[in-house]
C-alpha cells in the first residue's frame, strides 16, 4: 500500500486549509503534528532531505511525503494541485 505522510502544525493556517481535502484524495495519509510534538519532529527529521528537495525549505508545513516515490510537496494551494502531485 502506498504510504503518504503529512507533517503539519496545529495552528498553521495552510494546514487548516488542506485538512478537509484529505478525505477526498483516495489515499491513506499518516498525519503527524510537528509544532507541539517532539517525537513527530524527530520523525520528520528522517525526511529532511526529501522535504528540502521538494519544498526548498525544511520548515514548511503542511509537508506531504510520498515515501514510495521519494518526493514531497509543501503548501499546496488547491486540492487539484495536490491531486496532480499524488497522481503523477
Amino acid at each position: 500500500m502506498r504510504k503518504i505522510i503529512l507533517f503539519y502544525g496545529e495552528e498553521c493556517p495552510d494546514c487548516t486549509r488542506v485538512m478537509p481535502w484529505l478525505d477526498q484524495l483516495g489515499v491513506e495519509i499518516e498525519k503527524y503534528e510537528v509544532w507541539h510534538n517532539d517525537e513527530n519532529r524527530k520523525l520528520r527529521e528522517e525526511y529532511k532531505e526529501l522535504i528540502e528537495t521538494g519544498c526548498s525549505s525544511y520548515d514548511r508545513v503542511p509537508s506531504f511525503i510520498d515515501v514510495e516515490k521519494k518526493r514531497s510537496i509543501c503548501e499546496p494551494r488547491t486540492i487539484e494541485e495536490l491531486k496532480e502531485w499524488l497522481n503523477s
